[in-house]
């Protein structure tokens, strides 16, 4: 189906130059319209996010974290980086412009 691709070797400057851990992963190599047409799909674009998935979680062994749904902060319009800092009981990083350490994992989604 997605043929005519050729492996090709890349710069990949994302992985080198980074000082925290990266994954880059490739999707696919879209030769004719008829392969553009299919990234229309929604039904293939989820098949393609849960490849990556997949083939993450056995590249690296991960196993399935029961997570807390009280972890989450669900983004609303007028949230802010200072405002949700202050509500969680954190301080901006040494160091850095916008960056916080909150306790918690933001935005599960956004309205």
């Amino acid at each position: 189906m997605f043929g005519g691709c050729l492996p090709q070797q890349k710069n990949l400057q994302v992985l080198r130059t980074t000082n925290m851990l990266a994954l880059l992963t490739e999707s696919l190599c879209i030769s004719n319209p008829n392969e553009a047409a299919i990234l229309k799909k929604v039904a293939f674009i989820e098949d393609i996010a849960q490849g990556h998935v997949n083939g993450s979680v056995k590249c690296f062994s991960l196993k399935k974290k029961k997570v807390d749904e009280n972890q989450y902060h669900t983004v609303i319009k007028g949230d802010t980086v200072p405002k949700l800092a202050k509500e969680y009981g954190s301080k901006p990083k040494a160091g850095t412009n916008l960056m916080m350490t909150i306790p918690l994992r933001l935005a599960r989604s956004c309205v």
